[in-house]
């Protein structure tokens, strides 16, 4: 591991050699080429977002929101109806969420369908923004 050598009065350290402060020839002399392959290689990776658990980070709140605001429906509809109300301006839930009730099956697609939603949405996230820092 290479986080600090000094180099004279220059300390090298992760930061220092992603700037490509020191030239590469400089440090195959100082620290052999095998030295320096294993710097730029543990240094390659290390701003990339992990897939599965931003995958089952995303999935799982949106899941655990999505059984809060079941909850909060199966217990106030009411006062739930009128916050979605104003939180969604432009939609009318009185009518439907009323007239209609809410169903354990219904709530159970719900929830399959959210995580299902989160787990595409963390997936092309981290897809994109993993691509995005290689360039």
């Amino acid at each position: 591991m290479f986080n600090r050598k000094v180099l004279g009065r220059k300390v090298l350290n992760r930061k220092a050699f992603n700037r490509k402060v020191f030239d590469r020839k400089v440090l195959n002399r100082i620290f052999g080429k095998k030295e320096v392959v294993k710097m730029v290689k543990s240094t390659q990776h290390q701003h990339q977002i992990a897939m599965k658990p931003a995958v089952i980070a995303t999935s799982g709140t949106f899941g655990a929101l999505y059984i809060l605001c079941a909850i909060l429906v199966g217990l106030f509809p009411r006062q739930a109806t009128i916050l979605f109300n104003n939180l969604f301006h432009g939609f009318e839930f009185s009518g439907t969420m009323m007239r209609n009730g809410i169903s354990l099956t219904t709530t159970a697609a719900g929830f399959v369908e959210v995580v299902i939603l989160g787990t595409i949405l963390a997936w092309l996230f981290v897809t994109l923004y993993n691509n995005a820092i290689k360039q």
